[in-house]
């Protein structure tokens, strides 16, 4: 799944949206709208049995981000 705002909030409780991805098996959910300061305080990893990584500019320092790689 890919949202534009992270699926919890600074405390890393979940939401709806978390909820909705466990319901539905999602395995990896990728984020962004994260700005300056931010970037230092967010989370990236596995909580609840999903993987979080943000992937906004801001976090990842204007480099490009290898999602997957072909097989």
């Amino acid at each position: 799944v890919m949202l534009h705002y992270r699926p919890f909030n600074d405390k890393l409780e979940r939401s709806g949206f978390v909820d909705l991805m466990l319901n539905y098996g999602v395995e990896k959910c990728l984020y962004g709208h994260i700005h300056n300061e931010d970037a230092a305080n967010t989370f990236a990893g596995s909580y609840w049995g999903l993987d979080f990584q943000p992937i906004s500019c801001d976090y990842l320092g204007f480099k490009p981000l290898l999602l997957w790689e072909d097989e």
